[in-house]
């Protein structure tokens, strides 16, 4: 396990900073209050995209796991909350038996799922190259900075072509 939670910890600690985790949280969150509402609002109520309901339920749960990479910082957090959401999906189709004109369905269940763990992967990537990009940032401005020093040093020895 340690070996797991070693290798979960990204580079240069872009998911530490709270630049990136606070928005991230909120948008998690604000992504759960929207699965919540639309998933309990009644049939006659909820608002129609034309799509089918699977492909709404994927795009839905995967808005939410996207975000949850850059909102935790270890992999135990992002399996807990993955596991949250995946238990949430079975838990709102199941209410729905509440709320007039709506029928829980396993097809929506599992493409909730479904999208939630595209959604974390495809986070998870997103998270890993971008941590990758801002680690090699500060190296490349030296190596830029040292490059025009040592191109104005060989221009005052006149050594530079013109």
């Amino acid at each position: 396990m340690a070996d797991i939670q070693g290798a979960s910890e990204e580079p240069a600690g872009l998911l530490q900073s709270d630049k990136i985790s606070r928005p991230a949280r909120l948008a998690v969150a604000a992504c759960v209050v929207a699965i919540v509402v639309l998933s309990l609002v009644p049939y006659a109520e909820r608002p129609e995209t034309g799509m089918p309901k699977e492909f709404e339920h994927f795009i839905a749960y995967a808005g939410a796991g996207f975000f949850l990479p850059l909102a935790a910082s270890s992999l135990r957090q992002r399996l807990l909350g993955w596991s949250c959401l995946a238990v949430a999906s079975g838990v709102l189709e199941v209410a729905q038996q509440l709320s007039p004109g709506r029928t829980p369905s396993l097809s929506d269940a599992l493409a909730s799922a479904s999208g939630l763990t595209a959604g974390v992967l495809f986070g998870a990537l997103v998270a890993r190259i971008a941590a990758a990009h801002i680690a090699r940032r500060p190296m490349a401005a030296i190596a830029a900075a040292a490059a025009v020093q040592k191109l104005r040093e060989l221009g005052k020895k006149g050594r530079l072509c013109s």
